[in-house]
């Protein structure tokens, strides 16, 4: 899989441990890498944990009615 496929966090919000794919995948949804229809694989590792699962995107998220991740700061 290339890197353009992929969702990168961990430069901006350090290590989440369970809270990185969440914030991940808002931060797909927000810029438009996730749209409705996708299949999206979302993956986590840290220390002997090991966490994957696949989802199909049924809504699509109205960005207007909340802020960016960077308009909290």
């Amino acid at each position: 899989m290339s890197m353009d496929h992929v969702v990168v966090t961990v430069d901006r919000h350090g290590n989440t441990s369970a809270a990185s794919i969440p914030l991940a995948f808002d931060e797909a949804v927000r810029d438009g890498r996730i749209q409705r229809g996708d299949t999206v694989l979302m993956e986590a590792f840290g220390g002997v944990s090991l966490g994957f699962g696949a989802v199909e995107i049924l809504i699509t998220a109205n960005k207007q009615t909340r802020p960016a991740a960077d308009e909290h700061r």
